[in-house]
C-alpha cells in the first residue's frame, strides 16, 4: 500500500517517508497537514495528496487534523510493530534532547548500562578501539527512536565495542514492558570474538534480541548479512581507509532503499580533512542529514581529544559501495610503529608493535612481564618502522 502511494504522488523520498507520515499520525492524533509537513520536509500540497490515498483506503481521517482511523491503527501495529508500545514513553524520547531524557527519565537504564560497561573486554588499540562512554552508548540508542529506525526493524551495529546493541535494546524492553518484542532485530558485526562473546552472554543473560556475527570486513561482508538491515551504526577506525570500507560495508548490508539512515561517528578533523570526507561520502551516493560535533565522549581516548562527532548520513538512488577491500585499514597498520616499554616492576624493556611478540600495550599487560609477570609499564620510546 505505501509503495503504491509514493509512486502514485511522485515522490521521490520513497516508502520510508510515507511511513514516518503514518508514524507520526499515530503518536501524533490530530497533527495538521501543515506540521507534517514540516515535520517531514516536504511542501504541503505533497503531504496533503499523500494523505487523501491514505483516507482513500481508510487508513487515515481528517477531522480537527489528521488522525489514524481504527483500521490504520491496527496495520500500523502488526505491519511496523508498534503494538503494545508506552506511547507516552515513547513521545517522552521524540521530543526530549537525549541528555535531558537521560537526566529525567533514562537514569535506570544508564545505572544498569554502567555496570555491564565496567564488565566489557578491555580495548585493543590494534583495532582502534575507543571506549565511548555508558552515557554516549544511550544517546546513540535514542537517536534511532527519534528517526523511527528501531522499533521492528533490522538494525546493524558494524563494529561494537562501544556495545550500542546492549543499549538499544534495553531500550526496547523498556519501550515494551509488558510484551516481548520479536519483530525487531539488533545485529552486531565484529572481528573482535571477545566483545562478540560479551555482548552475547549479556544478550543472553537479559533475553535481549542480539545476534551476533564474526566478520573481517576486508575479507568482504557474507552474502547472509547483505541487503537486509534497516539502518547502521558504526564507529569506525580514524583513517580514512577505515571510514570510507566501514560506510561501503554498512551500504552492501542495507536494504535496497532510499532513506534509510546511517549513524556515522567519527573524529572531528580540520576542514582539509572534513572535505576529503564528504567527497568520500557523495562519491558513495550518501546524502548528509546533520553532523553533531562532541555528540559522543570516550573514555582515555587523547588522540581524538576524547570526543567524536555524530554524523546521520541517509541513503539516495545514487548510494553504492567503494568496494576498496584488503587494504590497511587501522591506524598501527598505516603508520606503522615500534614503541618501547620499560616494566615498572623489573625494569625489563619490552618491544610491542609490528613484527613483534606483543601487537600493543594492551596485548602485554594482558601476558604480562616476560621476566616478572607484573602488567605496569612505562613508555620510553616510539620509532616509526
Amino acid at each position: 500500500m505505501i509503495d503504491e502511494i509514493a509512486k502514485s504522488v511522485k515522490l521521490e523520498e520513497g516508502y520510508i517517508t510515507v511511513e514516518h507520515l503514518l508514524l507520526m499520525c499515530y503518536f501524533h492524533p490530530g497533527i495538521s497537514t501543515k506540521k507534517l509537513a514540516q515535520k517531514l520536509a516536504l511542501p504541503k500540497p505533497v503531504v496533503a495528496a499523500i494523505k487523501n490515498e491514505f483516507i482513500k483506503v481508510n487508513v487515515l481521517e481528517q477531522k480537527r487534523g489528521v488522525f489514524v482511523t481504527n483500521k490504520g491503527i491496527r496495520l500500523i501495529e502488526a505491519e511496523f510493530g508498534y503494538k503494545n508500545v508506552d506511547k507516552h514513553l515513547y513521545l517522552q524520547i521524540v521530543r526530549t534532547k537525549p541528555e535531558e531524557f537521560i537526566e529525567n527519565k533514562g537514569m535506570m537504564i544508564l545505572d544498569e548500562l554502567t555496570k555491564i560497561h565496567k564488565n566489557a573486554p578491555q580495548i585493543e588499540s590494534q583495532f582502534d578501539q575507543s571506549k565511548c562512554t555508558p552515557k554516549t552508548s544511550l544517546k546513540r540508542a535514542l537517536l534511532s527512536v527519534k528517526n523511527y529506525s528501531l522499533v521492528g526493524k533490522k538494525v546493524l551495529c558494524l563494529g561494537d565495542d562501544d556495545l550500542v546493541s546492549i543499549a538499544l535494546a534495553m531500550l526496547l524492553t523498556r519501550l515494551f514492558p509488558y510484551s516481548d518484542h520479536h519483530q525487531t532485530e539488533i545485529h552486531v558485526i565484529d572481528i573482535d570474538e571477545r566483545f562478540l562473546s560479551f555482548i552475547s552472554a549479556v544478550a543472553k543473560g537479559k533475553s535481549l534480541p542480539i545476534i551476533c556475527h564474526h566478520v573481517d570486513l576486508r575479507r568482504k561482508i557474507p552474502n547472509r548479512l547483505a541487503g537486509v538491515y534497516d539502518t547502521v551504526y558504526t564507529d569506525p577506525p580514524y583513517t580514512n581507509r577505515g571510514m570510507s570500507l566501514f560506510l561501503s560495508s554498512s551500504i552492501e548490508c542495507l536494504k535496497k532503499e532510499k532513506g534509510l539512515i546511517i549513524y556515522l561517528s567519527f573524529a572531528q578533523k580540520s576542514a582539509d580533512l572534513s572535505l576529503h570526507l564528504q567527497k568520500e561520502w557523495l562519491l558513495m551516493g550518501l546524502a548528509v542529514m546533520k553532523i553533531s560535533p562532541g555528540f559522543n565522549d570516550y573514555i582515555g581516548a587523547q588522540m581524538i581529544g576524547n570526543q567524536s562527532q555524530m554524523i546521520i548520513l541517509k541513503t539516495t538512488s545514487l548510494t553504492k559501495p567503494l568496494n576498496n577491500y584488503e587494504q590497511p585499514i587501522y591506524t598501527g597498520e598505516i603508520k606503522q610503529t615500534i614503541r618501547s616499554y620499560k616494566c615498572l616492576h623489573c625494569h625489563e624493556v619490552i618491544s610491542v608493535g609490528t613484527n613483534t611478540r606483543y601487537r600493543s600495550i594492551e596485548y602485554l599487560k594482558d601476558k604480562g612481564c616476560p621476566v616478572c609477570n607484573q602488567n605496569k609499564f612505562h613508555l620510553i620510546k616510539k620509532e616509526r618502522v
